[in-house]
């Protein structure tokens, strides 16, 4: 099967029920550091997002909840990093979004996160408060270790959702779950992809050949 480059988009569903549940990696910080970290600020304002990538909907007044995403590739000897896309979502179009993929993929995807979950869990129940920008949640994998990898966050209005629902997925793991994707959710990500990405021409043409996968 022809490799693809896969950025993952979560639906809300996964972050809440896989990442923030009894069944997922719990990890908890002060109660009060509720900011957005700056890793997600909208990198071509230099300010945090206020609008949602797909709707233009206001994100900050009336305390949206809404998903960042944004995926890195990380240049050998320690020289930077360059992004690759970002993206904010509200839940409405998420939502929407989620309707369109087959329940093979969804079902699929869930049960990868729950596995991947419940081992890290096991293997370091009392993980440090800050790897969740540095270490992957679902395989343990260093930033130093990664070619590329992927940020989220789940916000509401101008802070965090949840202390702890902001994490990182190495391309380790990016990999593996696109081999979980049907033919229909592809073909329905790359119509998403197409219409709703902002990202330079090179770019651009990673997804018209489809090199590159958002889900």
């Amino acid at each position: 099967m022809k490799k693809i480059k896969l950025f993952l988009f979560h639906h809300v569903s996964l972050i809440k029920i896989h990442v923030l549940s009894s069944h997922s990696i719990s990890i908890i910080i002060n109660a009060f550091t509720l900011d957005i970290p700056s890793k997600f600020d909208n990198s071509i304002l230099e300010k945090k997002f206020s609008n949602c990538s797909v709707c233009n909907g206001d994100l900050i007044s009336f305390g949206q909840e809404y998903l960042i995403e944004k995926a890195y590739k990380r240049f050998p000897d320690n020289l930077g990093e360059e992004l690759l896309f970002e993206i904010a979502v509200c839940f409405d179009c998420a939502g929407r979004m989620k309707g369109e993929l087959s329940k093979e993929s969804l079902e699929n995807i869930s049960t990868f996160f729950q596995e991947k979950s419940f081992e890290q869990k096991q293997a370091n129940p009392n993980p440090d408060p800050s790897i969740l920008l540095n270490q992957c949640l679902l395989s343990g994998k260093n930033l130093g270790d990664m070619q590329e990898y992927q940020v989220y966050a789940h916000c509401r209005g101008g802070q965090l959702a949840d202390p702890h629902s902001y994490y990182m997925l190495s391309d380790e793991i990016i990999e593996e779950i696109q081999g979980l994707l049907s033919d229909h959710t592809r073909d329905q990500l790359q119509k998403f992809s197409d219409d709703n990405i902002g990202m330079p021409p090179e770019l651009k043409k990673l997804f018209s050949n489809g090199d590159l996968i958002i889900l």
